[in-house]
């Protein structure tokens, strides 16, 4: 049973004020849902219960709804002069990477007097990286113990010169309230990506069967590569169950129960279709065998390496350098948090700290 579903404008007990800063790009964005639904829909019902797009979508009403509203919409009107143009803001100077420059412009507004430098920076590593280039600026960590971008207040403090977690992507000067803010891409100049380089693989044993579609290769634990081909309900020891239907060599089937999906892990041996495992016969247990015998190998090789490392003298590298920290700063990437744990332990080993 699905309930009836009804829309936001439905609550309100007199018709309101709708304000659409487009009208027209609300209407499109409802035609593109619906479209986005039904195609949604056709795709997934043959693998799992869903409801039909008419108990979830209007079909056309929110468009005479929004039609016949009180609505307001706004419009840009060109500038007659120079004069027209008024703003608050100025943009940020940009320094591209040049950090003594920086520094510069923060003593020339302190020379001024009266004005707030604030510094911002959207990841945690990099804060920590832009708290050490201008330890002598004595800047001040906001929102210290903050990992995500929260809401900062200047407030009364000693230094005039601020450094927080924050998403803004450019900076700007407020001349009137004597602030300036320069975001890490003014700093540096470039907008610095949140996603990291490296896409963890989804090599490990498969949650659901949502996670599978008709024609992925995978891998049973101890049967080998297959291909999945389906979902089927079918009567094991008088009961009916679902089970993953596994093709192998040959055409062979293998069932295996959805509470087991654990056995099952998605292929990630590259992008060329491999080569099926027989059902019955002793491959994939040779395989197996095989690959078990290469990784003790490569165990005793690291064993071996390590013990050679401990008896050789080793180099004491000296402290980061302000050039180091600049160099670290430039990096367009958030580091995961097992990178920078690689880092700060190469370093350590290094005699860096």
């Amino acid at each position: 049973m699905v309930r009836e579903n009804h829309g936001i404008l439905s609550y309100f007990s007199e018709p309101p004020i709708l304000i659409f800063p487009s009208a027209n790009s609300v209407k499109e964005r409802l035609f593109h849902l619906e479209k986005e639904y039904l195609s949604l829909f056709e795709k997934r019902s043959r693998e799992v219960l869903c409801a039909p797009p008419e108990k979830l979508l209007s079909f056309g009403e929110e468009f005479k709804v929004l039609s016949e509203s009180i609505g307001l919409s706004f419009v840009g009107l060109p500038p007659r002069n120079e004069n027209d143009l008024v703003s608050l803001l100025k943009e940020a100077p940009s320094f591209k990477g040049k950090i003594r420059e920086v520094r510069e412009k923060i003593s020339e507004l302190r020379a001024k007097g009266g004005w707030k430098i604030v510094l911002t920076s959207s990841f945690e590593a990099q804060t920590k990286r832009l708290q050490g280039l201008f330890e002598k600026e004595g800047v001040i960590l906001l929102n210290e113990d903050s990992t995500e971008p929260l809401p900062f207040h200047l407030g009364n403090h000693k230094s005039d010169t601020f450094l927080v977690l924050s998403e803004l992507r450019n900076g700007f000067i407020l001349e009137n309230q004597k602030i300036l803010i320069l975001s890490e891409n003014d700093i540096f100049g470039r907008e610095y990506k949140r996603k990291t380089r490296f896409k963890k693989q989804n090599s490990k044993a498969l949650q659901s069967f949502i996670d599978l579609k008709e024609g992925d290769y995978v891998v049973h634990i101890h049967h080998g590569v297959g291909k999945f081909l389906k979902i089927e309900r079918t009567s094991a020891g008088g009961k009916e169950r679902d089970f993953l239907k596994l093709e192998y060599s040959g055409g062979d089937s293998l069932f295996v129960p959805l509470d087991q999906i654990s056995l099952v892990q998605r292929y990630i041996g590259g992008t060329e279709s491999p080569r099926l495992d027989s059902l019955g016969k002793s491959t994939w247990k040779k395989t197996k065998d095989r690959v078990q015998k290469a990784v003790e190998a490569l165990a005793e090789d690291l064993v071996q390496m390590y013990s050679n490392r401990l008896k050789l003298q080793g180099y004491a590298f000296p402290p980061d350098t302000i050039y180091q920290e600049e160099f670290e700063a430039e990096f367009e990437y958030e580091e995961t948090p097992d990178q920078i744990e690689a880092i700060e332990a190469v370093k350590k080993r290094s005699g860096i700290f």
